[in-house]
């Protein structure tokens, strides 16, 4: 079996299992609670677990070098845990400004079918947190090499 066809026969059923996963768990939130969760809310966060389950997916099958030791700082995860949120959430600021300020643009895009009735949050937000995720993984990759390196042990 080609490599391509076993990583999606090992992508799709987790990834299924995990969306009826979701909806059942957020129907007995809604059950329980009484709460209601906005459906642009709900298909943004099926993106960013289906772009994480994706990412595993594909390092599991990918093949990599041998691992080397990296120097980590104690604040490194914590630090890029809260860049990731900013950066969500600027996203988010920008999808609603667009949906505030483009009402011709939209009505354009709507009417040719090429976005539905959730209007431009859920297909801007994701677009731009990874844009953003890109820049400035660039950003840092350039400094990286500017400053010193250093060996693997």
């Amino acid at each position: 079996m080609q490599t391509s066809t076993r990583l999606l026969v090992d992508f799709l059923p987790g990834l299924i299992l995990i969306y009826l996963c979701g909806d059942l768990v957020l129907g007995g939130i809604m059950l329980l609670t009484g709460l209601q969760f906005s459906l642009h809310v709900i298909e943004v966060i099926s993106g960013l677990i289906a772009w994480g389950w994706f990412a595993r997916k594909m390092l599991l099958h990918a093949t990599l070098p041998r691992e080397i030791t990296l120097r980590r700082r104690a604040t490194g995860f914590a630090r890029d845990l809260g860049l990731g949120v900013a950066l969500l959430l600027i996203a988010i600021l920008l999808a609603h400004w667009v949906e505030q300020h483009a009402h011709t643009l939209l009505a354009a895009l709507r009417q040719s079918g090429l976005i539905g009735g959730l209007g431009p949050g859920v297909f801007l937000v994701l677009p731009l947190f990874f844009l953003m995720l890109y820049a400035v993984a660039r950003v840092r990759h350039a400094r990286m090499i500017r400053s010193d390196g250093f060996t693997p042990m």
